[in-house]
């Protein structure tokens, strides 16, 4: 694992483009929906046309850096 760090917007567009992908390969209604959620092009912001998607994001960062000497993928 390399030690290039993501700050938070470049690993939402990480998980956008991850999703992306595998949605690409079988497409899925849920997924579709999720990324619709995510997609964040309307708006002047820039922000995710879902409100709660920034937040829900920051909220899983801290969850992760809370408890990743738990998280053996980050040992």
């Amino acid at each position: 694992m390399s030690n290039n760090n993501l700050n938070e917007k470049e690993a939402y567009m990480a998980m956008l483009y991850f999703l992306e992908e595998y949605n690409r390969r079988g497409r899925s209604d849920e997924i579709e929906i999720l990324l619709g959620s995510m997609d964040f092009y309307i708006w002047a912001d820039n922000t995710p046309n879902d409100p709660a998607m920034w937040p829900d994001l920051l909220s899983a960062v801290e969850k992760v850096k809370a408890n990743k000497n738990d998280i053996p993928f980050l040992k």
